[in-house]
């Protein structure tokens, strides 16, 4: 059976770590708070700060809750970044032909991309591009590992 020529696709999904939600709450209280002591007191610097933590809280906001979407259609790979449920943004992509090999574990070499939650589920997947050999550390399924293993890819 070849698996090569169909279309699937697979979601890893992540939820905000709690250092991420203690920095987000603490800029949250700190923005609030310089934004008082700058009213009251009409202190220029307490308004920059409560600017400045205020940005911080904001793009903590935005990205609280991250997912990765992989996409196979019939050779072509693309992995999709999604922010709180709405925002998409395409961050990576390659075809199965430059896709050099891929196997279980992390591999720690220097040009990396990491689009993973669980450590436990990480496949280390090495592409050559134009640009250059990267690579890439993804959580896969099941159809996607077969399709690499009939391709002889698969490093066990």
């Amino acid at each position: 059976m070849n698996l090569k020529n169909t279309t699937f696709e697979w979601m890893c999904k992540g939820e905000e770590t709690r250092g991420k939600m203690f920095l987000r709450i603490a800029a949250q209280w700190a923005c609030i708070l310089f934004g008082l002591v700058a009213i009251v007191m009409m202190y220029i610097p307490f308004i920059i700060f409560a600017l400045a933590f205020g940005a911080g809280w904001f793009f903590l906001y935005r990205n609280k809750k991250v997912e990765y979407e992989f996409n196979y259609m019939m050779g072509d790979f693309e992995i999709s970044k999604i922010t709180n449920g709405n925002r998409r943004k395409k961050k990576f992509q390659c075809t199965l032909d430059e896709i050099s090999n891929i196997k279980k574990g992390m591999d720690n070499q220097t040009p990396k991309l990491d689009f993973y939650m669980d450590p436990e589920q990480v496949y280390t997947m090495q592409v050559q591009t134009s640009a250059g050999t990267k690579y890439v550390r993804i959580e896969v399924e099941e159809r996607f590992i077969q399709i690499l293993d009939q391709e002889h890819k698969l490093r066990k």
